[in-house]
């Protein structure tokens, strides 16, 4: 799996990359097929955009924004928002419809 991170308009730290790809890394187990996430951090007027990427095999990619003061705080927000679209994604892979048995009652 690949993680790139990419700030735009400001400067990312090594240690800010570092907590960025110690959160992010976590839905390597969480999603199965992941072969790729993006991160862009925007900086503009004060304001911290990000925007999270998760590419996933033989689906669409899962994709989170979020603003605030701080690269942190945007990165907390886009954790949250991730957490529930991944969610929603494993509840679609996988099927909760019980099974027909095959005992009848006579």
């Amino acid at each position: 799996m690949q993680l790139q991170i990419t700030g735009r308009h400001t400067h990312i730290t090594d240690e800010e990359r570092a907590i960025f790809s110690e959160k992010l890394g976590k839905y390597q187990k969480k999603v199965a097929g992941l072969t790729k996430i993006d991160a862009v951090v925007n900086s503009e007027g004060g304001r911290q955009d990000a925007e999270v990427i998760l590419h996933v095999a033989h689906s669409n990619p899962i994709v989170a924004k979020a603003s605030a003061d701080s690269h942190m705080a945007a990165l907390d927000l886009i954790i949250g928002k991730l957490d529930n679209l991944v969610s929603r994604l494993n509840d679609k892979l996988h099927s909760h419809h019980k099974s027909k048995s095959t005992n009848s009652i006579e």
